[in-house]
């Protein structure tokens, strides 16, 4: 089966790159928000976006919420601080988190001093996905972390379900008017590019009968390759 490469989604892709190629030229950080209905693409445009900025030598982490299955309270941050085959903090930096765990204003200034420290040298990329479903640790980390950063290049890309309330509207309270925020919100893919994603998906062509399939996920990506695995 082919790869499935990322569809429809050039616009983003350029708004969220022209953010990090300003972060790394003027040395300020950036909020990029990437929002829309599940299924939509969120977690794969944040994937393409960390590997373009890994490429344009950015120092990146990704981490991700889990709905109902969360691991430790600041658990998607701190997975994004040591994952990787290039981790943000080594770990002696990381082991130092620890003794503060339980302390959460000393925790965050902690990690901002080593983030600064590492932006000294690089432009770092924080992902977290799904932000939705994000702890309280998690979420008081984010209204924080990006306007304390707002001085260095440090981009934070967070991609959350759309919704007038949340945490990922949160962490806009509170770095507006301090650091440079790109709102994306994502759409249905057009018929071309859901087509195109099959062909990608399966290898040849779509049928007339694959594409009447196709017709009813209302360009949502997911349900797309849903539907291309189940006839795959």
């Amino acid at each position: 089966m082919a790869q499935t490469v990322l569809r429809g989604r050039s616009d983003a892709m350029s708004r969220a790159l022209t953010a990090l190629r300003r972060a790394s030229s003027t040395g300020q950080g950036a909020l990029v928000v990437i929002s829309g209905e599940p299924g939509i693409g969120k977690s794969a445009v944040m994937r393409e976006i960390v590997e373009q900025a890994s490429r344009s030598g950015f120092a990146v982490g990704s981490g991700k919420a889990e709905q109902g299955d969360q691991i430790a309270p600041g658990a998607p941050l701190l997975v994004a601080l040591r994952s990787g085959r290039q981790p943000l903090l080594p770990g002696e930096a990381f082991s130092s988190l620890a003794p503060l765990y339980d302390k959460p204003l000393w925790l965050v200034d902690r990690i901002s001093s080593l983030l600064e420290e590492i932006a000294l040298s690089a432009p770092v990329l924080i992902a977290v996905d799904d932000v939705q479903w994000s702890d309280r640790l998690t979420r008081f980390a984010l209204r924080v972390l990006p306007s304390r950063l707002a001085g260095s290049p440090v981009v934070w890309v967070l991609t959350s379900r759309w919704a007038p309330t949340g945490p990922v509207q949160e962490v806009v309270a509170g770095t507006d008017d301090v650091t440079a925020i790109t709102r994306i919100s994502l759409g249905p893919l057009g018929p071309d590019d859901i087509e195109s994603l099959a062909s990608d998906r399966l290898g040849a062509e779509p049928s007339d009968h694959v594409k009447k399939l196709l017709n009813g996920v209302g360009g949502n990506p997911f349900w797309a390759v849903q539907v291309l695995d189940g006839l795959a």
